[in-house]
Order: structure tokens, then sequence, then C-alpha cells
């Protein structure tokens, strides 16, 4: 079953059911491995975009 397919699949749930979808998805993105790639994609973020900054601020 590919992506879509599971979305359909939850489009046809009763909203209960896709409530308890929508916890297992929040739970499972919530992991500290998600939160450890989220905060190293924001870092990377925030050096390239404030680059200067950060060159003065270690100084």
């Amino acid at each position: 079953m590919n992506a879509q397919e599971v979305i359909n699949q939850i489009k046809v749930l009763p909203p209960e059911e896709q409530a308890r979808v929508f916890d297992f998805v929040q739970e499972t993105c919530s992991l500290p491995e998600t939160a450890e790639r989220q905060f190293k994609a924001a870092a990377k973020w925030a050096f390239e975009e404030h680059s200067e900054l950060m060159k003065r601020l270690s100084q």
C-alpha cells in the first residue's frame, strides 16, 4: 500500500477513528529522533541565513 492509498483510507474513516490516526501521527512525529532532525535543520538554516552575525558572535 502506498501513501496515497493510506491517505484515501484515512479519509473514509469515521471522525473518531481519524482522531486516533491523528494522535498516532502526532506521537510518532514528536519522537526524539524527529526532534533532533528538526533541530539540525533549523540550526543549519539559522547559520546559513545569519552567517555574518554568527561570525561576529564567535569573536
